[in-house]
């Protein structure tokens, strides 16, 4: 008797594989056609399985193949949130369930401590099931749910498969170091940080306007004053200054992807952090100083947000022309190139107040001859000047190979006046900016 109980079991093993085999042999030599066709070819190849064995068969070596394609996603230089906006950009819910889905379960099976601590975040925001909107995958029918759950499994399989290389950034799964015990100045970035975005959500979500510019001016002031806390460190006590640049991504939706860029990019360049787009991926790279890159993303999540919501109100009061993609996109770059400019002279302003308060409030606090021009005094240029080589530096490293980009043509002069209109009235505070530098 168990030799037939083992024979029944090989048996479900390798009709399994045969299957699974089979089902990715077409899925692979069928890819570019739409995701829809080849769930149904799928979905009609599993239509054939009644045993319950050989289904939960199926659904373990599916599991393991888009495990294992992960796994070599990661060293291609892929993280949880690439993966999950890769498959958003071309496929359904389900699809980008399935992937992460499979996400989570390869994670799972390496120490916590062991991964970088960004990728847990990245984890954390990835969506779940219940979040998903409308009738769950077969829920009426166990069955149909087993085959689009496959289908889905399998589609999602193909596309980690078929991505390319790109930058690694920071330590592989398995391979990050335990970081040593936060310092107390790491500590207190975590909570200020903590602050600054409970206020950014209050300005987001007010419907009033001088609420919104008194919550974003306290985020503001919070920032600002950190960064000149963290520059006199920095100038005095060259052992506090950040580890050294590093990158994060940051996604660039459709649609409008180059004002959106554009945007990021004057972010980037008034907070020292220099930006690389990788459009066919969707996402942006970010380089630069830790604090420096936290600051960015804070600031590009609330401005994007903002430069929306004024698009939209605009589209109210000025018609049919105001929803046309032409004016949209116009109208995006206008806000996105003011609001740099906007960034730059205030990240100027405060340099040099930042140097005169290193220098004792004094006139020393400047070069002399160069009072009215602002231009901060040696020690503190030095600092900021050592780091922006510093990133400049890293920036080849991960990049050898760059080439540059403009913004898009204006279509609609109209519209890109209008959006510079808005990025005036945009909420940055007193100094014109909510900047986690730490100089």
């Amino acid at each position: 008797m168990e030799g037939v109980g083992e024979t029944g079991t090989a048996s479900v093993a390798d009709e399994a594989a045969g299957l699974v085999q089979r089902m990715l042999s077409r899925a692979r030599s069928g890819w570019g056609r739409p995701a829809a066709r080849t769930a149904m070819d799928t979905a009609r190849e599993l239509e054939t399985v009644h045993d319950p064995a050989l289904r939960g068969a199926v659904t373990m070596l599916l599991a393991e193949a888009l495990a294992r394609a992960i796994t070599s996603a990661w060293s291609r230089g892929w993280q949880p949130a690439d993966l999950e906006r890769a498959a958003r950009r071309e496929h359904k819910d389900a699809i980008v369930l399935a992937l992460a889905d499979g996400i989570r379960a390869e994670l799972a099976t390496y120490a916590r401590a062991t991964v970088e601590p960004r990728w847990w975040e990245q984890v954390d925001e990835l969506p779940t099931q219940p979040s998903v909107p409308g009738r769950r995958l077969g829920q009426d029918n166990p069955v149909r749910a087993w085959q689009e759950t496959s289908a889905a499994t399998l589609t999602a399989l193909v596309l980690v498969e078929r991505l390319p290389r790109i930058t690694v950034l920071g330590a592989l799964p398995g391979e990050h170091q335990h970081a040593r015990p936060a310092r107390e100045d790491s500590e207190v970035d975590d909570r200020l940080l903590s602050k600054v975005r409970r206020l950014l959500a209050q300005a987001e979500g007010t419907p009033y306007e001088a609420e919104a510019e008194a919550f974003t001016e306290a985020a503001q002031k919070l920032m600002a004053r950190h960064r000149i806390d963290r520059a006199m460190l920095e100038s005095r006590d060259p052992e506090r200054t950040d580890r050294r640049p590093d990158a994060v991504r940051i996604g660039v939706d459709r649609p409008y992807e180059s004002p959106k860029m554009h945007l990021l990019h004057q972010i980037c360049t008034a907070n020292r952090c220099r930006s690389v787009w990788s459009q066919p991926a969707g996402f942006a790279t970010v380089i630069g100083f830790e604090s420096d890159r936290r600051a960015v993303e804070l600031l590009y999540t609330s401005l994007l947000v903002q430069a929306t919501s004024a698009m939209q109100r605009e589209g109210e009061l000025s018609g049919e022309r105001s929803r046309s993609r032409g004016f949209r996109s116009s109208f995006l770059l206008g806000f996105a190139t003011r609001i740099g400019q906007r960034l730059q002279e205030a990240s100027r302003a405060e340099e040099a107040h930042a140097a005169q308060e290193i220098a004792g409030g004094s006139s020393r606090g400047t070069v002399e001859g160069e009072e009215s021009r602002g231009i901060p005094a040696p020690g503190l240029e030095l600092v900021l000047q050592r780091r922006d080589v510093a990133v400049k530096e890293r920036t080849r490293e991960l990049f050898p190979v760059l080439k540059s980009t403009r913004a898009r043509q204006v279509s609609d002069y109209g519209g890109f006046m209008q959006g510079r209109a808005a990025a005036d009235r945009a909420d940055l505070g007193t100094s014109g900016r909510i900047d986690g530098r730490a100089s």
